[in-house]
């Protein structure tokens, strides 16, 4: 959840940067960047992690392409978008999906 976190906040923020297109379209690259977070397609998969884990072994978040966008969508239109911005952002997970749940 920490990893998504950082995503959201550090590397796309708000308005944030776009990632709509690089996810489904392979000709944009494999793998990209942002301040933290590094993102890696991998078939029907997106991986997640950490650029600056010390760890022997770091973390590696395991996200459906389709969930990614998802979730961006959200972040722009319950997030981004609305005027004032919630109080909290809460990442769940369940049945292996991930989604925003937002607090006014």
């Amino acid at each position: 959840m920490k990893i998504l976190g950082s995503l959201f906040t550090s590397d796309l923020g708000c308005p944030g940067t776009s990632l709509d297109n690089w996810i489904f379209d392979d000709e944009q690259g494999l793998a990209t960047s942002g301040n933290i977070i590094e993102l890696e397609k991998e078939d029907n998969y997106i991986y997640l992690n950490n650029m600056y884990d010390k760890r022997k072994i770091p973390i590696r978040l395991k996200i459906s392409r389709r969930n990614l966008f998802n979730l961006l969508y959200d972040w722009q239109n319950k997030v981004c978008k609305k005027n004032p911005r919630p109080q909290e952002v809460i990442i769940k997970y369940e049945n292996d999906i991930f989604t925003l749940d937002i607090i006014d």
